[in-house]
């Protein structure tokens, strides 16, 4: 049986070709579109592609003789052909307005090409073994790559990247408190952040007891409000989240409500909760004991699926990678877990716990008191500690009023080094803004 040869289409190659040397501006509307020499099967064409970049590169204006003589100092002239191949590629070209089209059928030829590429080196990784999970999730991410824009990971010019700028800067000074990512819903945050942002790592730290969970859960419940949220709850039941989801959404008492304890009145709250949360775009994995790279490809078939805008995984430790020490394995979870929030775009907010040493001091917790090492910490875009001041010390159990620190320790795009006070709701596992509006004031003048 013959070898089957790789997707292509030789015409429309010839076609793009064509069309920039009848028209020279159509190169840059066929470059806008993200074609790129290794999109071309045939090599000559390739070169050509090159030659049309180097030529445009120097101002001047792409014909026949302009790119002979730049194939010529390239040496490559010979090689696709000579004048005559390069002249003949205007005959036969349709429309040199339809570059783009033409373009288009080139990348996806180009895509399918890389599709036979990545499933290959798939084959060989399984055929050598390793852990599945970790295969899994690096077929995905190959196979899901080839389906991006082709442009990205690309050098962007000044002159093309600061178009967007501009649309930020006109953003931002219209609206100076505006949240320009994903809301966590405590406003202090919410003002010194602007939302949690695409892209970034987000760590909230605390000992046991001191209401990561809580404070993750009704974070994820405010973002579930503005777009598709997932909840990565490693240690409780999708069960356990339920009930304090319910009693989130419908501020009641959360053992009331798991004893059948309330009110009438209450019962009406939670009813119309029911509803809106029903309807809210707000994921649960409660799977246990699971390795990062089965998280990490989960997060990525959901973001395919829905178009997810944030996740929130509870917590760190109990992830586990390959690596053969826990140092490693820690920097190894972290690191994929920024890579997975750059890769979708979307902000990924991870618990962690403290180190032991500070739990047993009950100090004011510091960045360097993260469990497990320094690249927590390092790939990190935002720290946020949990502090309580007033813990007792014979007991975790939280009082009903009592006031809660949130350092902000950590925070690469704006200020660090602020504490907030929040105050924590018992009955229904909230935490509140406790800053006056002098005190908001003031901050924004600060920041």
């Amino acid at each position: 049986m013959s070898e089957r040869v790789a997707p292509h289409d030789l015409t429309a190659e010839r076609a793009v070709l064509g069309a920039v040397l009848i028209e020279p501006e159509m190169f840059d509307v066929a470059e806008a579109s993200g074609l790129r020499a290794v999109h071309f099967f045939r090599t000559a064409h390739r070169q050509l592609w090159e030659g049309f970049a180097r030529v445009r590169a120097t101002g001047e204006t792409i014909d026949a003789v302009t790119v002979r003589a730049d194939l010529a100092a390239a040496g490559t002239l010979d090689d696709i052909g000579g004048l005559a191949y390069v002249a003949g590629l205007t005959n036969g070209v349709p429309r040199a307005v339809n570059v783009e089209g033409y373009a288009r059928i080139v990348r996806q030829h180009a895509q399918r090409r890389d599709l036979i590429a990545q499933a290959a080196r798939t084959m060989e990784d399984a055929y050598e073994g390793g852990d599945v999970d970790e295969l899994v999730d690096r077929a995905e991410s190959r196979l899901m790559a080839v389906g991006r824009d082709a442009t990205r990971g690309e050098f962007v010019l000044a002159s093309d990247w600061m178009t967007e700028m501009y649309a930020a800067v006109d953003r931002a000074s219209t609206d100076r408190r505006a949240v320009t990512g994903v809301p966590c819903g405590l406003n202090s945050i919410d003002h010194l952040t602007r939302g949690w942002q695409p892209g970034e790592l987000i760590i909230i730290a605390g000992r046991p007891g001191d209401g990561k969970t809580a404070l993750m859960m009704q974070f994820a419940l405010e973002a579930s409000r503005h777009t598709f949220a997932a909840v990565c709850s490693l240690e409780m039941s999708r069960v356990s989240v339920g009930w304090r989801v319910v009693a989130l959404e419908a501020r009641v008492d959360a053992f009331g409500l798991m004893t059948g304890r309330l009110h009438d009145t209450e019962m009406k709250r939670v009813g119309k909760a029911l509803e809106s949360l029903a309807e809210r775009r707000l994921a649960i994995d409660d799977a246990a004991g699971q390795s990062v790279s089965a998280l990490c490809a989960k997060l990525r078939r959901l973001s395919a699926r829905y178009g997810m805008g944030i996740a929130f995984v509870d917590y760190l430790q109990l992830l586990h990678g390959t690596a053969e020490n826990r140092t490693q394995e820690i920097q190894q979870i972290s690191g994929q877990l920024l890579g997975l929030a750059k890769e979708l775009n979307i902000p990924i907010v991870v618990l962690s716990q403290l180190s032991r040493d500070n739990a047993k001091g009950g100090g004011r917790p510091q960045l360097h008191h993260l469990r497990d090492g320094g690249s927590i910490e390092q790939d990190a875009h935002v720290v946020l500690l949990i502090h309580r001041p007033n813990k007792s010390e014979d007991s975790n159990r939280f009082i009903d009023g009592e006031t809660v620190e949130l350092i902000l320790a950590k925070q690469r795009m704006g200020p660090a080094g602020r504490t907030i006070s929040v105050g924590w709701h018992g009955p229904t596992m909230r935490f509140t803004d406790m800053a006056r509006e002098d005190d908001t004031t003031r901050q924004e003048r600060l920041a």
